[in-house]
């Protein structure tokens, strides 16, 4: 095993369950992006007009239409823990229709050009509002 994933093994270990529950929602989240993508000719499911900057990553992404991803078949068979519904259109993982986020959960979740999955930690709670990664709060 490479020391990358031992480090990030230990560390989820000693930060928690909300940890874990976090990396879990993020690997699924890389396997639904992924089988979608796979099944749409390379498309990404994500909101057509909707992006979010991450400060420290100098990286624009934009937000996955998580509604696309859940259903029978899907790697989801509803709206993941972790999504946060915000006020507004156009600016969570729900505002493409057809499902519905939760008002007290925290994670906006993000894809970049290259199908990465990284995440937004909306709200109080959050260690940072503008970075990716697990921000000390779930969901």
């Amino acid at each position: 095993m490479a020391a990358a994933a031992i480090g990030l093994l230990a560390w989820c270990w000693v930060s928690g369950g909300d940890a874990r529950q976090y990396i879990k929602t993020q690997m699924l989240m890389e396997d639904a992006v992924a089988d979608y993508r796979s099944a749409h000719g390379g498309v990404m499911p994500v909101l057509s007009d909707a992006t979010v900057s991450l400060e420290k990553l100098e990286v624009t992404c934009s937000i996955i239409d998580v509604c696309s991803l859940v259903g029978a078949g899907n790697v989801f068979e509803g709206v993941p823990d972790g999504c946060a519904a915000l006020a507004g259109g156009g600016n969570d993982n729900c505002d493409g229709g057809g499902c519905f986020c939760n008002g007290t959960h925290h994670y906006i979740w993000l894809v970049d050009s290259d199908g990465k999955v990284l995440s937004q930690c909306s709200g109080s709670g959050c260690d940072n509002n503008n970075e990716d990664g697990y921000q000390g709060i779930w969901p």
